[in-house]
């Protein structure tokens, strides 16, 4: 039997001090180096290094012995992301995400963002 686990984390950019928040699915909770799949989160990734990057997980929302479907995703885990991303933004903190009501990735934004920098 193999376990699932699904968890709020959240990202943090130590050069400036901004967060990400999201959801992840893992086999396992060890060694995690899951950064996020949002859009801003990914340019700030390229442009910044993963090593200026920290996460941590903020609440495990389920352990299950199979995968959740989607719906299941949406009734489960999204109402705990969401929660979380209000959390942070109502608290002041700058951050890369751009839903707050934990849609998949974040990611799902209008307009484009311009092509990551190199670092100097």
């Amino acid at each position: 039997m193999t376990i699932s686990y699904y968890y709020i984390y959240e990202t943090k950019n130590v050069v400036n001090n901004k967060f990400y928040v999201g959801a992840h699915k893992s086999h396992t909770l060890e060694n995690n180096t899951y950064l996020g799949s949002g859009r801003h989160i990914k340019h700030a990734i390229a442009f910044y290094g993963a090593e200026n990057f920290q996460n941590r997980i903020l609440e495990i929302v389920a352990v299950v012995d199979k995968s959740l479907n989607h719906k299941q995703w949406s009734e489960v885990v999204h109402p705990r992301e969401s929660f979380w991303i209000n959390f942070y933004k109502n608290s002041g903190v700058e951050m890369y995400n751009i839903n707050t009501d934990g849609a998949f990735g974040g990611s799902t934004t209008h307009g484009t963002l311009p092509a990551p920098r190199t670092r100097p």
